[in-house]
């Protein structure tokens, strides 16, 4: 007898019909809530990452993230980095701790990812377990940055679908919400006759990604 979870189906699925389904909760209000994934993106050097960690120091300390947005409770955070290392976001705290605080048992930064291509199961797996181990209530689970963690690049259909998938993956084995970096092609200008003309959407990565 298989101990998988059946599908939904008769009165199981009728009772999930025709009774009230409970609303998400907010983790920060009006910004990102359970179960839920937000996305920034901008061009290199604007301040991405600075500003997912500012985000991510405030939530985790339950303070209003950027002095505005209500933060439910203090949330445990799973900050994944896809390059470089623990000493630029370490840095990094060192100078915001003069105005934010830090709640250390709150924050996991995790640097063991990086060189890991996502896409790879193995990989996958592993780092379900490594949120598992150390953060097993984990609210929040960030991607900064998501390129560097997808072999091959986002740009291709399928790699960018199968990290969508991962991504919910994530969701429903932790019931948690997912924040990622990206940015926007190197190029977010164009020639057209001899003028210079700002691209419509310089996403980069596939659109399966704003799905």
């Amino acid at each position: 007898m298989s101990s998988e979870k059946a599908p939904y189906f008769g009165p199981c699925l009728r009772e999930m019909v025709e009774n009230p389904i409970p609303l998400r909760n907010p983790l920060i209000e009006q910004l990102l809530y359970e179960r839920a994934i937000l996305m920034t993106y901008a061009k290199s050097g604007v301040g991405k990452s600075v500003i997912a960690l500012c985000s991510a120091l405030q939530a985790s300390s339950g303070v209003p993230v950027f002095s505005f947005f209500e933060t439910v409770r203090p949330l445990k955070i799973y900050y994944v980095l896809g390059e470089r290392d623990i000493y630029e976001p370490a840095e990094r705290m060192q100078l915001m701790r003069n105005a934010l605080e830090i709640n250390y048992d709150n924050l996991f930064i995790d640097d063991e990812v990086i060189g890991k291509n996502l896409l790879d199961h193995r990989n996958e797996e592993w780092l379900i377990q490594r949120i598992n181990t150390f953060c097993p209530f984990v609210d929040v689970v960030y991607f900064d940055p998501i390129y560097s963690l997808v072999a091959g690049g986002l740009a291709n259909p399928e790699k960018a679908t199968a990290f969508a998938q991962f991504s919910s993956r994530l969701q429903k084995e932790f019931k948690c919400a997912i924040w990622l970096n990206n940015h926007t092609i190197k190029y977010t200008n164009t020639i057209v006759e001899g003028s210079l003309v700002e691209k419509d959407d310089p996403f980069f990565g596939s659109e399966f990604l704003k799905a």
